[in-house]
């Protein structure tokens, strides 16, 4: 518990330093370990996997904080955060994945004051969000951070909305996807891009944004001008998660020739992956360049 609320304090902080708009420089991340195959090509895990939540075989992937406030119950997974427990969450625990698609079939969490969160990465470092603000239910934010800084404030505060018609997203599932590569981010809501965000030879860009985590929090409790106000009396406050998957890139098997995409993203060359998993990320005071759609 007290590990994962260190972890979202650290994007926290990144929140805060959108707000009032002043962004540090930011120094090169390390290298990320991965495992080396045929001629010292660095490869992560190849797979795609999919969890649901007939059972609890989804704890042999990941660890969860108040464990209490997560249920399962005809197939759907709740998350429930309470005073008691304001970080209901899960974490996936192997290190065996960096570039690849994550995607969470969810309803988020209604109610002012309270956040649901899906996130690629680490608060303080490097960390690329999906989330939803409970006194919002129309519209899903998507953020990024290099280093535990959020880079573009007008993107840190970019509201999506799925396309008319649907109901609020607290009543009905969506699936939203971070498509993570060494060359460019994408958010999406079901096979709606919502943003791009590119990588170039002169920027700064969540190169290592390895960890994979998901959960609701209390930001009333601490960035209230965001969140908004959270008031107890108004709960309960529930999320509700349907399915999880990761599709790995990678260079072995039959994907060698070109890593996988969402079905509206383009292939990449997978020699460009090769050489971006082997350097150093950019160096450069510049911002990232952002396509919102």
């Amino acid at each position: 518990m007290v590990s994962f609320v260190i972890i979202r304090f650290g994007a926290l902080l990144g929140v805060a330093s959108l707000l009032v708009s002043t962004f540090p420089l930011v120094s090169p991340q390390p290298i990320v370990n991965i495992p080396s195959g045929p001629n010292g090509v660095s490869l992560q895990k190849c797979w795609t996997k999919d969890w649901t939540f007939e059972n609890d075989d989804y704890l042999q992937d990941f660890d969860t904080d108040c464990a209490n406030n997560i249920k399962i119950a005809d197939g759907i997974m709740s998350w429930e955060v309470t005073e008691d427990c304001f970080s209901p969450s899960l974490i996936y625990k192997h290190d065996d994945i960096l570039y690849g698609q994550a995607s969470i079939d969810i309803k988020m969490a209604r109610g002012s004051g309270i956040v649901t969160a899906f996130i690629r990465g680490m608060g303080g470092k490097d960390e690329i969000d999906v989330e939803w603000v409970g006194k919002d239910l129309d519209h899903v934010q998507f953020m990024y951070y290099v280093n535990g800084s959020v880079v573009n404030s007008k993107f840190g505060t970019t509201h999506f909305e799925p396309p008319a018609p649907h109901k609020p997203l607290n009543e009905e599932f969506f699936t939203y996807t971070i498509d993570y590569a060494p060359n460019r981010t994408q958010w999406y809501v079901g096979d709606n891009l919502g943003a791009t965000l590119e990588r170039t030879a002169t920027n700064k860009y969540p190169s290592q944004a390895r960890e994979w985590r998901m959960n609701l929090w209390n930001g009333g409790a601490i960035v209230p001008a965001w969140a908004g106000k959270t008031d107890w009396s108004k709960g309960p406050f529930v999320a509700f998660v349907r399915r999880l998957s990761f599709t790995s890139y990678c260079e072995e098997g039959p994907q060698a020739s070109g890593l996988p995409r969402h079905p509206r993203t383009a292939t990449s060359d997978s020699a460009l992956v090769k050489a971006e998993l082997n350097q150093d990320p950019p160096q450069s005071q510049e911002q990232s360049v952002v396509r919102l759609l």
